[in-house]
């Protein structure tokens, strides 16, 4: 998609073709990967605990990688996300 040219697109549905101006294509944050992350974020949480809980006796470090670790994975993809739709809506 170059700057000035219409897309055709058709309705799956009613297979009515429309013509659309390039600069009216916006993206948006997907909202499956956001709650693949957050799911992550929640299941990840026990798992990182059951992980740890062994190998570290002091419990203020367990708290924190209970805490970070799945919040650091959830920042990843959101933050990911982010960045695709704003390079799409720029690019």
């Amino acid at each position: 998609m170059h700057q000035g040219e219409a897309t055709l697109i058709i309705c799956d549905n009613c297979m009515v073709k429309t013509k659309v101006d390039n600069k009216n294509f916006f993206a948006k944050e997907s909202k499956i990967r956001l709650l693949i992350a957050f799911l992550i974020l929640l299941a990840g949480t026990p798992l990182v605990y059951f992980l740890i809980k062994d190998y570290i006796s002091n419990s203020s470090i367990k708290i924190i990688g209970l805490i970070a670790i799945p919040s650091f994975i959830y920042s990843i993809f959101r933050k990911e996300e982010l960045n695709r739709v704003r390079t799409f809506n720029n690019g």
